[in-house]
């Protein structure tokens, strides 16, 4: 797992990584001549955290890892990238689960535009090889904010409390009746 030819500077600051499981190994390469930030290589075994990323990071490779999935936010600090020319972001050959966790990395990588290599989706099946960016609303429908099942029980359920509600209004506010018998 090396980086692709990004310039002698960088392939030569690449040293073999195997990681075992729940093991991370993170190469932060020195600057690369022409740039103002860092190169990061990064093996990720299955199980093992998500790495914090420099903010000067101008090169990303993750490609070939186990990702499955990117916790929200961990890519955030490197929003400040588009001011520092982010050149290179390498997500692909991993096995990505297109679930609603996959939204906060599509949305991320829609936010950087150019992105190296397309990460597709691994599972499930019925999205298996689509890549992330192309996800719509129609492929991912349990993650609607409208999607909302309800049923009978439900609706009966509040229909009672409304008409139990509006008994113990109507009782508590309706004046006693003044019933006087006269003889």
């Amino acid at each position: 797992m090396k980086p692709q030819a990004w310039g002698r500077e960088a392939a030569a600051a690449t040293q073999p990584c195997h990681p075992a499981p729940g093991v991370l190994c993170c190469f932060w390469g020195n600057r690369l001549a022409g740039t103002r930030g860092q190169w990061v290589y990064c093996a990720i075994s299955e199980n093992s955290p998500f790495p914090a990323l420099p903010n000067n990071t101008i090169i990303l490779d993750l490609q070939g890892n186990r990702l499955r999935e990117i916790p929200a936010g961990s890519l955030d600090q490197l929003s400040q990238l588009q001011l520092l020319c982010l050149m290179l972001v390498n997500l692909s050959g991993n096995p990505w689960h297109c679930g609603c966790d996959i939204l906060y990395l599509k949305a991320w990588l829609e936010d950087q535009g150019e992105v190296a290599g397309i990460p597709t989706c691994a599972t499930p099946p019925n999205l298996a090889h689509k890549p992330i960016t192309e996800l719509t609303v129609a492929d991912l429908p349990e993650c609607s904010q409208r999607h909302c099942q309800s049923t009978w029980l439900d609706s009966f359920t509040i229909l009672l409390f409304c008409g139990l509600v509006a008994t113990l209004l109507w009782w508590h506010f309706t004046p006693a009746l003044n019933v006087s018998h006269s003889f």
